[in-house]
């Protein structure tokens, strides 16, 4: 049985995997000024400039469920069974328009909530396509992904909780707001939830902090995956790399650093930076 693998574009994916593996991407929406754009069709690094210069918050939207339903009839001429893996659903309605989907096309597609998104959602997927060339069976597989967040630690930052707070992200870390005054957050990604992780005066102080939680399971669990990622802080994250080193060297994990994908950076506004890591 050939199974084949679908996800979204927050999962920040470089191209030349996503041909390799030929994973079937389905793209979200950003509207500026109620016009439409795929954010697989948007340059983050031009987006991030524009975005700073904005006097409104761009919003976003979930494919429909023709998007998936395009992507699934294609795919299924190639695979008997496909995954299709997307971000929380406590952030998009990605997952809804997908189950919509599925239904609507029948066979055997399964859609799967990993309760995360960016490179956390990019982790599962480099595992699925490992996985796959394993007789491993599909049960098995949407197992592992239903669960697989439990292995994945976020943590970010950003300049101010206003991106989140219009974008309805917010969630338990609008109690943050009102006692920032000249802090800045520090907000992690539990179960799919963005919840607070504290507050620093200096940036410094949050960076090294941001540090320290991201590697809070050395020592009890194996690093296999890092992934530094900012919404066009390209100094901060130069910084983070540096930091983050010592923890990756001579090990065997890995370590990415990369620009947001233009849908999570619209949520996180411009200057937001993070750390992904993913333990075995």
């Amino acid at each position: 049985m050939k199974v084949g693998i679908i996800t979204d574009n927050t999962s920040n994916l470089p191209s030349t995997f996503i041909k390799e593996n030929n994973i079937g991407v389905v793209s979200l929406y950003v509207m500026k000024k109620g016009t439409f754009s795929k954010a697989v069709e948007m340059s983050p690094e031009r987006y991030y400039e524009e975005l700073k210069r904005l006097d409104y918050v761009p919003s976003t939207s979930q494919p429909s469920p023709l998007d998936f339903e395009n992507v699934y009839i294609e795919m299924l001429k190639k695979y008997d069974t496909l995954i299709s893996v997307h971000i929380s659903g406590k952030l998009s309605g990605t997952v809804d328009s997908a189950k919509m989907a599925a239904n609507t096309v029948g066979g055997r597609i399964y859609v799967v909530d990993s309760r995360l998104t960016s490179w956390g959602l990019g982790f599962l997927v480099m595992e699925l396509a490992e996985l796959l060339k394993k007789a491993i069976k599909v049960e098995a597989l949407v197992n592992f992904a239903s669960t697989f967040h439990e292995k994945v630690s976020t943590y970010f930052t950003v300049n101010d909780l206003t991106h989140l707070y219009k974008g309805g992200r917010i969630g338990k870390a609008r109690t943050l707001l009102g006692r920032l005054l000249n802090a800045r957050p520090l907000l992690r990604l539990r179960n799919g939830e963005i919840l607070p992780a504290g507050t620093f005066r200096g940036k410094q102080k949050l960076l090294d902090a941001l540090v320290r939680r991201a590697f809070s399971r050395v020592g009890s669990a194996r690093l296999k995956r890092v992934a530094i990622i900012h919404a066009g802080n390209v100094k901060d994250a130069a910084q983070l790399k540096s930091m983050v080193e010592k923890y990756v060297t001579g090990n065997g994990s890995r370590l990415f650093t990369d620009v947001c994908d233009v849908v999570i950076g619209t949520h996180l506004g411009p200057g937001a930076v993070g750390i992904i890591t993913e333990w075995g």
